[in-house]
């Protein structure tokens, strides 16, 4: 009888390198598949990884097929693209006709589609956390640096507000100062998020926080953080970030707990326990 393949479909970033490190670790064989023009060409080399353009997804489908894929991990980064200028194969363009039709959907309803489309192919789609749990954020206080009652106050009022903003399908995150939320995440993502707020002058500096939104597919577009996020935030000025508890993923979570206490950034992971 055949072994089962684990097949990771990777975007950029480190996290596909961690789930593939894990696999390598724990004896689990896997198939590797990244996306021309996203994916570390030379990652996809070191692991003998396939690339496959952005809309050929009789490509990609028959690949996995062949690798004896049963389950299948989506992870690493990967922007909305223009469905409008990419060419597709005969399956890709059956799926792109569905997000066409369908104009208005944000990104928890495209990975929803996604989804539907891999298991309609007999795909069973995991998280990356079912092999790296540890990549969750536990729940506290995670650096040396601790909020103040009055950041922790804010964080809670952020918390509050993602939740409420990704309710909507809108983002995951939010910036506040103070009393006051600076900035709302969008299509444009996190960094977009920190790079454009203009935080108030002669205050406290704002704090990052991201949280699951409530709909959440979590086997899809977790939260995550990594130190990209950290040092972005200690960049302009920011006092801290929010988190949610075993809802967000830590990409090499040492070096990110070191650069916030580097940067004196406080890290806060809360659960709806604690808020």
């Amino acid at each position: 009888m055949s072994v089962p393949i684990l097949g990771i479909i990777a975007g950029a970033g480190r996290a596909p390198e961690i789930l593939v490190e894990h696999c390598l670790h724990k004896g689990i064989p896997f198939a590797l598949c990244g996306i021309a023009g996203v994916t570390d060409t030379h990652f996809l080399e070191c692991y003998r990884g396939e690339s496959i353009p952005l809309g050929q997804a009789g490509k990609l489908i028959q690949f996995l097929k062949s690798q004896n894929v049963s389950d299948l991990v989506l992870t690493g980064a990967l922007q909305r693209p223009d469905w409008n200028k990419i060419q597709v194969d005969a399956r890709g363009l059956r799926f792109i006709t569905h997000i066409l039709i369908k104009k208005t959907l944000g990104d928890d309803a495209l990975l929803r589609l996604v989804r539907e489309e891999l298991e309609s192919e007999g795909f069973r789609v995991k998280g990356i956390q079912d092999y790296a749990p540890e990549l969750l954020a536990p729940e506290g206080s995670l650096s040396a640096i601790h909020p103040t009652n009055a950041d922790y106050k804010s964080v809670k009022m952020g918390w509050n507000t993602a939740h409420f903003h990704g309710s909507q399908d809108k983002g995951q995150a939010v910036v506040v100062q103070g009393d006051t939320i600076i900035g709302f995440e969008d299509k444009s993502g996190t960094d977009a998020l920190i790079d454009k707020v203009t935080p108030f002058m002669n205050q406290r500096g704002p704090i990052l926080v991201k949280a699951c939104k409530p709909q959440q597919d979590r086997n899809l577009d977790l939260p995550t953080i990594g130190p990209n996020t950290v040092q972005r935030c200690a960049d302009k000025g920011f006092i801290g970030i929010g988190i949610e508890a075993g809802a967000t993923l830590i990409i090499d979570k040492e070096k990110v707990i070191d650069l916030c206490n580097q940067n004196n950034l406080f890290l806060l992971s809360l659960s709806s326990n604690s808020i």
